[in-house]
């Protein structure tokens, strides 16, 4: 048996070091995107659910008070014996009309703000986002002032036209929180939405917004 040569294994040794070095320097690479990914994971799963606290939280407290001012005015209204079924009427009919007109609303000003002259701040929609909330998410806030307003005015004063306002103001609270849910939960899945991503027919608004972005 021919045995090997000192300079021949001097040799494997100098050509296996930088294999062994370069094998230690790929697995500490890939060790180190682990850690990345499973850092993103947790920090995603945290904003989620940070956003679905956010979601429930407002969701329930609106939902509370609008009950509430919506029981406390009709009461109001029929304490005198008489009721006024055209204020109630109109009320009725501008919190659906609000609701409906509010998408047309929202259509209108993705195309000719949003994707315009606000660009700058509807811009953190179509980015990876930092953190469970954006910029954009400002709109959102905007579109809840004339809401207040509204609510506050038909509540605290009798009369058709308060009525109307106040039906307004409750049309556009309840398209706000339905766009909550199905715009940021279902489509953008900013928070889990448990059943509401199993009803066809949100799914196909989900897959038809998903076909326009």
């Amino acid at each position: 048996m021919k045995e090997t040569s000192p300079q021949t294994e001097a040799e494997k040794e100098s050509i296996d070091e930088p294999l062994q070095s370069k094998l230690a320097s790929e697995l500490m690479k890939r060790d180190e995107n682990l850690r990345k990914v499973s850092g993103k994971t947790a920090r995603k799963k945290v904003e989620r659910y940070a956003y679905l606290f956010a979601a429930i939280a407002s969701s329930v407290g609106i939902t509370s008070m609008a009950a509430g001012a919506v029981y406390y005015r009709f009461v109001w209204q029929v304490q005198g014996g008489e009721v006024p079924l055209t204020e109630m009427f109109g009320t009725f009919s501008l919190a659906v009309g609000a609701t409906v007109g509010m998408e047309a609303w929202a259509r209108w000003a993705h195309r000719a703000l949003w994707h315009s002259s606000l660009w700058s701040m509807h811009e953190s929609h179509h980015r990876p986002r930092e953190g469970p909330f954006e910029l954009n998410d400002v709109f959102a806030i905007t579109n809840a002032v004339p809401a207040i307003a509204l609510l506050s005015y038909g509540f605290f004063n009798k009369g058709f036209v308060p009525g109307l306002c106040f039906g307004a103001g409750l049309g556009i609270t309840a398209f706000g929180m339905a766009y909550m849910f199905v715009h940021d939960g279902l489509v953008h899945r900013r928070f889990p939405v448990g059943p509401i991503a199993n009803v066809p027919y949100l799914q196909r608004v989900a897959a038809a917004h998903q076909e326009k972005a």
